[in-house]
């Protein structure tokens, strides 16, 4: 029988009986936690036209998921990237994020059964960590791992390795981790270091894309809040892995 791991790195998720194992999840954060599109583009063009450059909604989009270092400098080519950074978060701090729905109820749901919840971004760990303060989830969150952490970027599973020697450390591998994430980058990162996968389309990619990267239909939701429904696939195997693990007593 081939192990869940290589099965999972060929683009097959079908191992309901990992649920029982699982205590670690990995959130990437922009549009699957928080709604950063949405709310830190307007942040972008302001901090721009502080900095005397015009860009645009598109412009914005077009180099979305990119590290944040390299969306800065593709948007703004020649800016002080160090002032304009410090400039910026003052310019977050003035505008309200907001979370995607279902995101601090995942987390406190999870966070009360003992998970470890780890937070994965392209942007920078303390532009995240800002954002997770501002709307109150913090003190849910384990670890925040951003573009400083990793010489490594989505879709390259190495983008993980930081991460996963942390979780190796607290005695947590990879097979009983799971990430949820809005876009196919996260996807291939996650199914390239075998690790198993839920897509959420709150991002700007439609289910069809991860069904023709070989995703199956039940491994994915239209919000954060739609995998806590008791009749979800990740609910549903979540519960009966916890009663294999815990019987009900007779």
């Amino acid at each position: 029988m081939e192990s869940f791991s290589f099965v999972k790195s060929q683009g097959c998720q079908d191992s309901s009986f990992m649920f029982a194992r699982i205590h670690a999840v990995i959130l990437d954060f922009d549009d699957t936690v928080l709604d950063t599109f949405e709310s830190r583009t307007p942040c972008l063009i302001q901090g721009a036209a502080d900095f005397g450059y015009s860009i645009s909604v598109e412009d914005v989009r077009r180099v979305w998921g990119k590290p944040f270092r390299d969306m800065i400098l593709s948007l703004m080519p020649g800016v002080d990237y160090p002032a304009f950074y410090e400039h910026y978060r003052i310019v977050m701090a003035n505008h309200q994020p907001s979370l995607k729905l279902g995101a601090k109820e995942l987390m406190v749901y999870l966070k009360t059964r003992g998970w470890h919840i780890a937070i994965v971004s392209s942007s920078s760990r303390l532009l995240v960590q800002q954002d997770l303060e501002a709307v109150g989830v913090l003190d849910f969150v384990d670890s925040v791992w951003g573009q400083e952490d990793s010489l490594y970027h989505k879709p390259d599973p190495r983008v993980l390795a930081p991460i996963l020697d942390h979780l190796e450390k607290k005695d947590l591998s990879k097979d009983v981790c799971v990430y949820i994430g809005d876009s196919t980058r996260d996807y291939l990162t996650a199914r390239g270091n075998g690790i198993l996968f839920f897509a959420v389309t709150t991002g700007q990619e439609k289910p069809e894309s991860f069904l023709k990267l070989g995703l199956k239909d039940e491994y994915i939701v239209t919000t954060l809040l739609d995998l806590l429904d008791p009749q979800s696939y990740f609910m549903t195997h979540m519960l009966r892995g916890r009663d294999k693990l815990h019987p009900a007593k007779h």
